[in-house]
């Protein structure tokens, strides 16, 4: 059996209903997770609110697919992203006033890491033809990045001490309009 960890986002400036945060609460039930949490919109603070989750996931010893939902206003489609940076970019703060400008989010790690998912084949194998998810290698260099960065660093790492298989995949959603 595979656990599955859903994250999701709160409100950050410009986003004060993320489409993600019910999501993510409405997938806590669902019996095919493991665990879904709201995550505060904070590069601190996500960290923080998944380190739980990654210290169940390595004394599982199960494999353990980690599903990060973020949002990208005014998208057109929605992705699934393959590359995540080593580059925290903010061009606003975050829910604890963090803007960094052109900072690693790692000292010396490496400047892009892909996932290993088979990113075009999940989506071309599960979804309708009128559906509009793509591929994508630009999660942005908000916190999405930097959580996405963050979770495939530390799969590489569970898996190179043989402790579990590890995976790791950002999708981001459309923003919803409200003011209809």
């Amino acid at each position: 059996m595979t656990n599955v960890y859903v994250t999701g986002f709160g409100k950050f400036p410009g986003m004060l209903n993320n489409p993600t945060t019910p999501l993510a609460q409405n997938l806590a039930n669902d019996p095919n997770v493991k665990s879904s949490k709201v995550l505060e919109t904070s590069a601190e603070g996500s960290r923080e609110m998944v380190s739980p989750f990654r210290t169940e996931a390595e004394n599982s010893g199960r494999q353990t697919v980690f599903l990060h939902m973020g949002v990208e206003p005014g998208a057109q489609t929605y992705a699934v992203e393959q590359t995540a940076y080593n580059l925290a970019d903010f061009t606003i703060p975050d829910e604890r006033g963090w803007s960094p400008r052109r900072q690693p989010i790692e000292q010396g790690g490496p400047q892009q890491i892909n996932s290993d998912l088979q990113v075009r084949q999940v989506i071309g194998g599960t979804q309708p033809e009128s559906a509009r998810a793509q591929p994508s290698t630009d999660p942005g260099r908000y916190v999405c990045n930097y959580i996405y960065y963050q979770s495939l660093r530390w799969a590489a790492q569970v898996e190179a001490q043989g402790k579990t298989k590890v995976r790791s995949c950002v999708i981001t959603l459309l923003e919803i309009n409200t003011s209809h």
